[in-house]
């Protein structure tokens, strides 16, 4: 199902380059089946795994709170 969502986004706007990261990039049983997969189908898709692993949402809730604090508009 993953492997099937990231070349429908392909075509639709051809990225080739996608990152995977949560639950999917941490584990190594679904993200070997993913990139095994990809592999088979032998298209220009490339996939890395995300380097911020598990902390990825705290960044993300970093970059908000910062965002709406300091840059604000008055």
């Amino acid at each position: 199902m993953v492997v099937q969502s990231i070349k429908n986004v392909n075509l639709l706007i051809r990225i080739n380059y996608f990152l995977i990261g949560g639950s999917v990039g941490l584990n190594p049983y679904f993200y070997g089946a993913i990139i095994e997969k990809i592999k088979k189908e032998e298209t220009a898709i490339r996939i890395k795994k995300a380097k911020l692993k598990s902390k990825a949402e705290l960044y993300g809730c970093f970059a908000f709170i910062n965002k709406k604090i300091f840059l604000r508009n008055e």
